[in-house]
């Protein structure tokens, strides 16, 4: 019994850290240490685990740092997202947004040198890009008997070629169909099953690229012109900064979605609730 009492005259001796430590929190928050504060506040729950005065305390703080994190966070994308916004502009200033009014469904940038009306009765290959950013390459096929194409490959002067995965029609936005005689084929890869095909131009960019369109037994071999070359290049650049304010957007919705959560929270340990 003896030795039990002086074991808790010595632990009741202990010196009480839990203000240098939620000190040192509020320090490492204001220096944007957030993972640091946390730290402290997770030290303090250790040593006083039965003392809710204290942990009430931690937890009241602990909202904070997370709050705080989630604005400075909101901060930096917010930065890059007006970076990213600024340079689109430039990127899409020879596109125009075709949109079908009927839908809901988000819009894609067209080439004002790629529009379908300019290019019908012709084998050819479109490069357009959502407004998210999502890049679709869709092949285009005109001629006098069907081919079935389901897959592009591209080759440069040297032998070497990238090729798309297979696309298999589905009555929507892969089909083809006769018009007095004229067999149309229309086959949409989107980024997955475009692969390495942007790669593979952006690596050739200054070469006469040649066009194979494949089908489970016939192909049929172009020449890429130039000019819809070049416009697929753009529309991957496009492609790219878009994706980034789409993604930027979102980050930005789901911190103010924290931070309104956080501020309830902070309200209830409070007891403003």
């Amino acid at each position: 019994m003896l030795a039990a009492l002086l074991l808790a005259g010595l632990f009741s001796c202990r010196p009480d850290r839990s203000e240098a430590l939620m000190a040192q929190a509020r320090q490492a928050m204001a220096e944007n240490r957030f993972q640091a504060a946390k730290s402290y506040l997770d030290t303090v729950q250790a040593l006083y685990p039965d003392d809710l005065v204290k942990l009430k305390a931690v937890r009241q703080l602990f909202f904070e740092v997370e709050f705080a994190e989630q604005r400075h966070s909101q901060a930096g994308s917010d930065s890059l997202l007006a970076l990213r916004r600024a340079e689109l502009p430039a990127k899409i200033k020879d596109f125009v947004l075709e949109k079908d009014n009927d839908t809901e469904a988000s819009g894609y940038y067209v080439h004002l040198r790629q529009r379908y009306s300019q290019r019908s009765g012709q084998t050819w290959l479109q490069a357009t890009v959502g407004q998210r950013g999502q890049l679709i390459l869709t092949s285009y096929y005109c001629g006098s008997r069907p081919l079935g194409h389901n897959r592009l490959r591209l080759y440069a002067p040297d032998g070497s070629y990238a090729e798309t995965d297979t696309v298999l029609p589905d009555g929507a936005l892969n089909y083809s169909f006769n018009d007095g005689g004229l067999y149309y084929e229309i086959v949409r890869f989107n980024a997955k099953a475009a692969g390495s095909l942007p790669d593979f131009v952006r690596l050739h960019s200054s070469e006469t690229l040649q066009a194979s369109l494949l089908g489970d037994s016939r192909r049929h071999n172009y020449p890429l012109r130039g000019e819809d070359r070049d416009i697929l290049l753009q529309a991957a650049e496009a492609s790219v900064i878009l994706s980034d304010i789409s993604r930027l957007e979102d980050e930005h919705r789901l911190a103010d979605a924290k931070m309104e959560f956080l501020k309830k929270k902070m309200q209830a340990a409070n007891g403003l609730e």
